[in-house]
């Protein structure tokens, strides 16, 4: 014996066997919206991650910039041969490095106050003339 069921979601129906079998009313409507919240969904990711990622390149563009006036104040504050000669940022480094020990040098022996100071000065100036001929080397090889 079989007993109608109704609900608002499903109806029922019979087979070509006489059998009430249950189908959902709501297949269309509601598979269709779920569809489109999806891509809705999908699109709103995307445009967000877009914007995201934008947003993270400007802020690496800026970081990008700031280091290379910083760089650019650094290479005019270090002597060089030349102010047209590009140096690389690597070589920039090792001039400023050998720059400010030669220069920690010479204020130790001004505060010492030795009669070779003169010739430990010429050391420190060495020091940065071979730093630069280095560097304008490997810039020649590349």
């Amino acid at each position: 014996m079989d007993i109608p069921l109704e609900d608002s979601n499903t109806s029922e129906e019979s087979n070509t066997e006489g059998v009430a079998t249950k189908r959902s009313k709501n297949t269309g409507s509601q598979s269709g919206k779920k569809k489109r919240d999806k891509s809705k969904r999908a699109v709103s990711w995307r445009h967000s991650s877009r914007s995201r990622r934008l947003i993270a390149n400007a802020r690496e563009r800026s970081r990008i910039h700031i280091m290379s006036e910083a760089f650019d104040c650094l290479r005019r504050a270090v002597p060089c041969y030349s102010h047209d000669q590009k140096l690389s940022k690597l070589a920039i480094l090792r001039l400023a490095t050998s720059y400010i020990s030669a220069l920690a040098h010479l204020n130790h022996l001004y505060e010492s106050e030795s009669d070779s100071s003169l010739k430990l000065f010429a050391d420190c100036v060495d020091e940065c003339t071979r730093a630069l001929q280095t560097e304008g080397r490997t810039k020649r090889k590349e």
